[in-house]
């Protein structure tokens, strides 16, 4: 059996794309973002966040990412135009 590339996301035929834990763990406590993370991977962004969702669930400490701060007054100021 080969060996899988480092940091590569497989698919497989029904489109889901399977990680491989151990790399994401690393990935994932070496990245500043879950952007950076999925990039690192080359996984999508949501693969990536659902599947650090589930090990988390499952006991496994990784660290929190930092989410980008959201700008409530602009968001609303374009509600109101």
């Amino acid at each position: 059996m080969a060996k899988k590339k480092t940091g590569v996301a497989e698919g497989d035929s029904n489109g889901m794309v399977k990680l491989d834990d151990a790399e994401l763990v690393k990935a994932w406590q070496d990245s500043s973002s879950t952007a950076e993370c999925a990039e690192k991977l080359g996984a999508p962004l949501d693969a990536v966040k659902s599947r650090a969702f589930s090990l988390r669930k499952a006991g496994v400490k990784l660290k929190l990412m930092r989410r980008s701060p959201v700008d409530v007054d602009a968001l609303n100021a374009l509600i109101e135009e």
